[in-house]
């Protein structure tokens, strides 16, 4: 029974599998916990059947179905979630992941040779690959001199990995370190910082996010079953690359309205990898203000709607009959007025053929969920008594609509 899943003795059980390393690889911003897609898609689909995540950000979903024995279609607006969840998707063989360690030792080798450090162990006398500094804006605000030739050095050895796969992996891996490497005060705070590293500092740390990253796809390798895993960088509200009633089931968490600001906290990583922050804003549902101009900033809930109507009347073309769509979704805060989200999803399912038969609460804290900071942090005064009784000052809300293909 569709009920008795989402009891809540049956939700405790969720955490009752350890998570796969694989969904460490990257920092990411409201990702659900990897339990509940787990959860989702062994009790409401079988093996051979396809999962679809039209807002996969970093793929939580698509792991665990190619886990589970599902196929997967991933499909999102950003560039950078996108990477991320085919790295992790994409399973890699032990020998070609034994050349991490030449590869590090060869970067060592030149990070030695611009710090003038040479070991006895080093023979180069000069560095062995041509690089180039990025250009973006305010680089050097933002980047110390050491901290940009570490990562140019970097990047230029990984642009030389012959095997697309792993050159993708070590990518990723240095795109898991800019934060760290960067003035960016931390993950989630777009401020400038002294952060005083030492010379070979962005290195090691690269280092061993590489070989943590080399330990984890190595054993999801291994645990991965043989289905295909489909990740698309494209816009949800037109899905017409995807065969119509063609999905089993439908597990994603949509945009937040006005939440997190992925193009800003990001915004080094975009660089680095050479990917187009700005067409991705451009397409960003549910965008965060800042990226809003002129008289679109007075009516960001009425486009959200109407986005968010485009983006449901695709999924309900996709899915089978009696299929299932489950959607992760908070109510958001909007200029300090309290917008109830859950409901314009459930005007639209409803105009579009699905039937909301569920509804769960969710308490969960932390930054990455739900509100994405609390009232008191963000000094917000909610203009609804009722959101506030809901969900107290600080904790967060999300809920599970669960629908249904009539």
């Amino acid at each position: 029974m569709i009920s008795n899943l989402f009891q809540e003795d049956n939700l405790k059980q969720l955490e009752d599998v350890e998570d796969h390393q694989v969904h460490l690889f990257h920092p990411y911003f409201a990702k659900f916990e990897p339990s509940l897609p787990r959860k989702l898609i062994n009790e409401l689909t079988n093996e051979g059947d396809r999962v679809l995540d039209p807002f996969c950000g970093c793929g939580t979903t698509l792991v665990e179905a190619s886990l589970l024995g599902r196929h997967a279609v991933g499909i999102d607006a950003n560039p950078l979630g996108c990477f991320i969840a085919q790295v992790k998707t994409t399973p890699q063989s032990d020998t070609c992941l034994s050349q991490i360690g030449e590869i590090l030792d060869s970067i060592n080798n030149d990070i030695e040779v611009y710090y003038g450090q040479r070991s006895l162990f080093n023979p180069l006398s000069s560095i062995s690959v041509s690089y180039n500094l990025p250009r973006f804006h305010n680089r050097d605000y933002w980047f110390t001199k050491e901290s940009l030739h570490e990562l140019a050095i970097m990047k230029a050895h990984i642009l030389q990995i012959d095997d697309i796969n792993l050159r993708n992996l070590a990518l990723l891996a240095l795109s898991r370190i800019i934060v760290f490497a960067s003035n960016q005060q931390t993950e989630s705070r777009y401020k400038r910082v002294i952060k005083n590293r030492s010379p070979f500092d962005v290195f090691k740390q690269f280092s061993k996010a590489f070989i943590f990253m080399r330990d984890a796809i190595s054993d999801y390798s291994r645990k991965r079953t043989d289905v295909d895993v489909m990740i698309h960088n494209r816009d949800s509200r037109y899905i017409e690359y995807v065969e119509p009633n063609s999905i089993d089931l439908l597990v994603t968490s949509p945009p937040y309205l006005n939440s997190w600001d992925y193009g800003l906290y990001h915004r080094f990583r975009f660089f680095w990898l050479d990917l187009d922050v700005k067409d991705y804003e451009q397409k960003e549902i549910g965008k965060h203000l800042r990226t809003l101009e002129g008289r679109s900033k007075t009516d960001e809930v009425a486009r959200y709607s109407k986005d968010m109507t485009s983006c449901i009347r695709e999924f309900s073309r996709l899915l089978k009959k009696d299929s299932y769509c489950c959607i992760v979704n908070a109510n958001s805060i909007v200029r300090k007025k309290y917008i109830n989200t859950n409901q314009l999803l459930i005007d639209a399912a409803r105009e579009n053929g699905l039937n909301i038969i569920e509804i769960m609460d969710r308490k969960v804290y932390g930054p990455h969920y739900g509100m994405h900071a609390s009232l008191n942090s963000k000094k917000i005064v909610v203009e609804a008594e009722s959101f506030i009784e809901e969900n107290g000052e600080t904790n967060k809300q999300e809920q599970i609509l669960v629908f249904r293909k009539g």
